[in-house]
């Protein structure tokens, strides 16, 4: 949902979004929505009030958490050491 909502504000202020790949799960692709600041900024992201789409070198996993208590788990390991990437 708040991918949406920034996409849309993105749109509203046609200066270009940026859509940049963070990891992959199994038939889908998880991305952060970048939307320019300013002008200059997405002047210097070469944006030109269009879409643009960007992949990392490194292509992450991702698995779906569905479980609640592993979810509460991840929570609470990140809230003592910060983000880190787990290995499965």
């Amino acid at each position: 949902m708040d991918a949406q909502v920034r996409y849309e504000l993105g749109l509203d202020r046609k200066m270009g979004i940026l859509l940049y790949q963070i990891c992959q799960a199994p038939g889908l692709s998880c991305c952060h929505v970048y939307i320019p600041k300013n002008a200059s900024d997405a002047e210097q992201r070469a944006l030109g009030g269009g879409l643009k789409m960007a992949l990392s070198d490194e292509r992450r996993r991702a698995n779906a958490v569905t479980s609640r208590l592993y979810w509460r788990w991840l929570k609470m390991i990140v809230r003592q050491d910060g983000f880190r990437v787990l290995a499965s």
